[in-house]
């Protein structure tokens, strides 16, 4: 299994704005894999040194651009999966990190299951009191149509996708919020969906 997981290749997108306290933590945590990724980051002008510290990295696995004027999340993200030519697009967001071989298992289960193009996991957050907290989606594609009216189906940074799900259904640029759960119950119908516990 190792030799075909150092074949593939995923791109994971990261939109970035005002993110220096966090940004080196991510980037670290999202190298931190067996596979054969790249990383597109975009900053978003920040107004931080958010920009120098990751030009500052010497990483061939990272791609990095600046954007002339502050676009927001959803074109800032079409930006870069028009840049992807990889099999696979992740999402990360630039103040969480990557734990548990998340990508390593999205991998693979999208490997075994060829009819599922959106895969999201479950996710640890903190509550008020600063505990740590999962935060957990519905698993099976039905079940999170059934609660879409509610909830998106994915923990947005989370998720990996065949890069024709990604390249053919791109982020409403007219949402500034929420684009995650637009585009995915915009195609919810089209393609198939599945998160994956811890």
């Amino acid at each position: 299994m190792t030799d075909n997981l150092s074949k593939i290749s995923i791109d994971v997108i990261m939109s970035c704005y005002n993110c220096e306290s966090t940004i080196l933590t991510c980037i670290k945590s999202i190298l931190d894999t067996k596979l054969n990724i790249r990383l597109l980051i975009v900053d978003d002008c920040s107004k931080d040194s958010t920009f120098k510290l990751i030009s500052s990295l010497n990483d061939s696995r990272i791609k990095c651009y600046k954007n002339s004027k502050n676009l927001g999340l959803s074109k800032s993200l079409n930006m870069l999966i028009s840049k992807s030519d990889a099999k696979y697009i992740a999402r990360m967001d630039a103040d969480d990190v990557v734990v548990n071989s998340r990508f390593e298992k999205q991998f693979q289960f999208l490997e075994r299951n060829n009819e599922v193009d959106v895969c999201g996991t479950f996710a640890v957050g903190h509550d008020a009191n600063g505990k740590e907290v999962i935060l957990k989606r519905p698993l099976l594609h039905i079940n999170l149509l059934q609660k879409m009216h509610i909830q998106p189906p994915f923990i947005h940074p989370t998720v990996m996708a065949r890069a024709h799900f990604f390249k053919n259904n791109k982020y409403n640029p007219n949402f500034r919020r929420a684009q995650d759960w637009e585009l995915f119950s915009r195609k919810m119908n089209s393609y198939k969906y599945q998160n994956l516990s811890p």
